[in-house]
């Protein structure tokens, strides 16, 4: 049978049926959601509504009002030493007496314990005459071993392994080697020692090292004797420290830049 023709006027400009062009019906939306008030809109009408059954007490006589501490005398205010001790801590002649430090220990470890256990006379002999290396967190001992490990050595483990190499490390959690270590409070006679090296070398860091003066006693013990007993008790006047109404000592600053003084190769 013939094919059927195709009426012209069903054909567009391209020869295309026009059935083929028709688009697709759009899909009908969703009915709209009722409306519904704003929240927040109905959360001030509440208050509003709230406000209306709330008597007004504004012009009561007000009864019985204990006024706010000064800032000055708030129990978590802090005051320089000298302000403290002044105002609170009975000691007029604070700035007289106390011995004055910058944050810094300035000495080395004590000669008699240099010669028992072969250490060397500086920090920087001691580190190149056993094995030198490049100090980080994650290889303290400078050891290339050490470096390629993938878990850090404890700290404890650290400081037994650095007597000669690191002293500062090994005193901080270490005394001498057969030598017991004390505990507990401190007796007159050690803080008394105590603040004597403080007036000789200074103090507020490098802790092992100040602590190797200090027989049966670690460096970490010296750090909190220092904060819980020795500040408080106004024998040392440290501007890296100040203190709460209730007499505790807080850290407040940074160390200076180092500088060397002239009983520094005492």
């Amino acid at each position: 049978m013939p094919q059927a023709l195709v009426k012209s006027s069903n054909l567009n400009s391209g020869g295309i049926p026009g059935a083929a062009l028709r688009t697709p019906r759009k899909r009908r939306r969703a009915a709209a959601p009722p409306t519904t008030p704003d929240k927040a809109r109905l959360r001030r009408s509440r208050r509003i509504a709230h406000s209306a059954d709330t008597p007004d007490v504004s012009a009561s006589p007000v009864q019985n009002v204990t006024p706010e501490p000064s800032t000055l005398d708030a129990p978590h205010e802090l005051y320089p030493l000298d302000t403290y001790f002044t105002r609170y801590g009975n000691l007029p002649d604070f700035s007289r007496r106390a011995v004055h430090v910058d944050g810094h220990f300035r000495g080395w470890v004590k000669p008699e314990v240099c010669a028992r256990w072969g250490i060397a006379g500086n920090a920087r002999d001691a580190w190149e005459q056993n094995g030198g290396g490049r100090f980080s967190i994650r290889n303290p001992l400078g050891h290339a071993k050490t470096a390629a490990r993938r878990t850090l050595p404890s700290a404890k483990e650290v400081a037994r392994a650095s007597l000669r190499k690191n002293p500062n490390a090994y005193f901080y959690r270490h005394n001498e080697p057969d030598e017991e270590q004390h505990m507990g409070d401190w007796s007159e006679a050690e803080i008394a020692l105590f603040v004597d090296i403080a007036r000789r070398y200074g103090c507020g860091d490098k802790w092992g090292l100040f602590a190797s003066y200090i027989p049966h006693r670690v460096g970490y013990q010296c750090s909190n004797t220092y904060r819980d007993t020795i500040l408080p008790r106004g024998l040392i006047d440290d501007p890296n420290y100040a203190m709460t109404r209730n007499g505790k000592a807080v850290y407040i600053g940074r160390h200076g830049p180092y500088r060397p003084r002239d009983n520094d190769d005492e």
